[in-house]
């Protein structure tokens, strides 16, 4: 090779060494422009109130009222008090338009006789309360949309007169479930099916004289403190409370329960993990 075609191989390596580094250095600008121009947008996006993480807002009083806002760490704590169903509806169709993460809704001293269905649709509820409302019923529909959220439900001091089976079945993230000072004569079978990550359930002070043999069926997994006191039972309910593998605390004071017989706590868990008063 002559040393004229040497110096063209070079210049000709330079001219696309130089072509390359150009190429590279304006790929690199497009991306960099790119990633602000992304960055940009996110910015301006509105927050979605919904979502984990981001800020949560209270509607503006007079949109809820006579129900009260607060914003808490995790999420809205909603008050709704001493009104009726038709204010509490206006309230939950104005949240539901908003899409904000409810961490308690507390429906205490109302005129609620019954929970209608689909009445929180499209609301997201980690803890509820409807205490002391004169609620007699719950349609099997009325909690049904807030199985993948719902970890408390307390709905003591009512006028309950059986376990609302139904309506609890698809709570399947539940964690506590408060029934205390109701109604309920009976638990029967398989009163609690669906609530198979329920850990407490209590149900103090009710009228239970009978608890089926099969009426704990599916919180044998997981449940482990279990309040029967303040009831009418006579005696232990034995083949009931057998199954609750994991129970650690059960309290069963305050029945009419005279005498403990042979067998009443044959159950492996029961018999090491036991809280009775008479």
């Amino acid at each position: 090779m002559s040393g004229r075609d040497c110096c063209v191989c070079c210049s000709s390596a330079g001219q696309a060494t130089g072509v390359q580094s150009w190429k590279t250095m304006f790929s690199s600008n497009i991306l960099g422009a790119a990633i602000v121009l992304l960055g940009l947008m996110f910015k301006l996006l509105p927050p979605v109130s919904g979502q984990p993480g981001q800020p949560q807002t209270c509607p503006a009083a007079s949109e809820i009222s006579p129900c009260a806002c607060q914003v808490k760490k995790n999420g809205l704590d909603i008050l709704c008090e001493a009104t009726d169903i038709s204010h509490i509806n206006k309230a939950m169709g104005t949240l539901k338009g908003k899409s904000p993460i409810i961490f308690y809704l507390k429906l205490p001293h109302n005129n609620l006789p019954k929970l209608q269905g689909f009445v929180f649709l499209a609301l997201d509820i980690r803890h509820l309360t409807i205490h002391n409302s004169s609620l007699a019923a719950i349609e099997e529909t009325a909690l049904s949309s807030l199985g993948k959220g719902l970890t408390q439900l307390d709905v003591s001091q009512n006028q309950l007169s059986n376990v609302p089976s139904n309506a609890v079945k698809n709570l399947h993230h539940l964690l506590i479930f408060n029934i205390n000072h109701n109604k309920i004569s009976q638990i029967h079978n398989k009163a609690f099916e669906g609530l198979d990550t329920l850990e407490i359930l209590t149900m103090y002070e009710n009228k239970i004289t009978s608890i089926e043999p099969e009426a704990f069926r599916g919180l044998d997994k997981k449940l482990k403190r279990l309040n029967l006191g303040g009831n009418e039972l006579a005696t232990v309910p034995q083949k009931a409370l057998s199954i609750l593998d994991t129970l650690k605390k059960l309290e069963i004071q305050e029945n009419k329960i005279k005498k403990i017989k042979d067998g009443d706590f044959e159950g492996k868990t029961l018999r090491r993990f036991i809280f009775l008063l008479l």
